[in-house]
């Protein structure tokens, strides 16, 4: 993958939460809370937490609503990064010791401070130690599982799907904060997020995808409505899906001249082409997982593109594909089920 894809959510800092969720929550009861040794975990209740429909109530798809949901807390150790720096990338490590495989089925951002830039977060196959300290620049695309930005909401997924863990009989998981520091302050984060589980294990295996584009993109100064499209062709779909794909949710994602995204299909059958997410206007501060409509399903031979209208009109100089904030990209996350093993991203990333 090219380097440029390490801050593909270059953002706005901001810590405008939305209010609503993408899904359904849990009826979560707080109150009986256990710690492990690497963190919190807290039985998030055995309430009416799903109803089999699919509409992103995380129950067990069964439709009784008995499933048991449980969380981890994951949380920056009270980290003060190096003031010097403006930008500043650091990862750190949680595992989690559990008798069997999970399913991961929630998140909940719980950001404290105003320069967290991002958080993108991976589940890794082995225990990992990273100090926060140290400068966190890799790529964590390969083993994504969620992304916070601004406007970022709670995500949970419907009662189809989860991402499973603890192979070994441990869970790793990773968070890359970006830290936006213009002014050299100095600060301590301890803010994070909560994971939401469950041991009974739902009928698949989630997965993101990344669709786009970044190191082709060439906007001309001056134009108001440049489009650009990034395709993900049919013969690879056809050799890497699998068999259908389920889709729950994307996130498109562009940077500040972003005006208009979207995501299309063109299927393999020669159907009609379909959207695939559509942010309209798009907002650079005010992102997240958008549930995409019931029986959307990407096929082996479809051809997937993503749609990026970019505003230049102000500007006196072109603007091309890149990780910084002036720079722009066009990518599209895609929430899926069930995971192919064979492919995490397509496109020029």
């Amino acid at each position: 993958m090219n380097t440029s894809i390490r801050s593909t959510l270059s953002l706005v800092v901001s810590l405008g939460l939305a209010a609503a969720c993408v899904g359904d929550p849990p009826s979560a009861d707080e109150g009986n809370s256990t710690t492990s040794a690497s963190a919190g975990e807290t039985d998030a209740g055995d309430g009416d937490t799903g109803d089999g429909d699919g509409d992103g109530d995380p129950g067990d798809g069964d439709g009784d609503g008995d499933e048991d949901l449980q969380r981890w807390e994951i949380r920056m150790p009270d980290f003060s990064p190096p003031s010097l720096f403006p930008t500043y990338y650091s990862c750190y490590t949680q595992t989690i010791e559990v008798p069997s495989d999970v399913h991961i089925v929630g998140f909940e951002p719980k950001v404290t401070d105003n320069h967290v830039h991002h958080y993108v977060v991976q589940m890794l196959d082995v225990p990992t130690t990273d100090d926060p300290a140290d400068l966190c620049v890799e790529d964590p695309w390969d083993d994504m599982i969620w992304g916070w930005a601004p406007g970022g909401e709670n995500l949970y997924l419907p009662a189809e799907a989860g991402f499973r863990a603890g192979q070994n009989g441990t869970v790793t998981v990773r968070f890359q904060v970006h830290y936006d520091n213009p002014l050299n302050q100095s600060f301590t984060d301890s803010g994070g997020f909560d994971v939401l589980y469950t041991e009974n294990l739902r009928p698949n295996d989630a997965a993101i995808a990344t669709f786009g584009d970044i190191g082709s993109i060439y906007i001309p100064a001056g134009e108001a409505a440049h489009e650009h499209v990034a395709s993900c062709p049919s013969n690879f779909t056809a050799a890497n899906f699998g068999g259908p794909l389920n889709v729950i949710a994307t996130w498109l994602h562009a940077h500040d001249i972003g005006s208009v995204l979207w995501g299309e299909v063109v299927p393999a059958g020669g159907g009609a082409p379909y959207e695939l997410g559509r942010e309209d206007p798009y907002y650079f501060d005010n992102q997240t997982f958008s549930l995409v409509p019931a029986n959307t399903v990407l096929m082996p031979g479809d051809e997937v593109r993503t749609h990026c209208v970019y505003d230049n009109s102000d500007g006196v100089n072109p603007v091309e594909g890149g990780p910084e904030t002036a720079d722009e990209m066009c990518i599209n996350f895609v929430l899926y089920y069930p995971k192919s093993e064979s492919f995490n991203e397509c496109g020029l990333l």
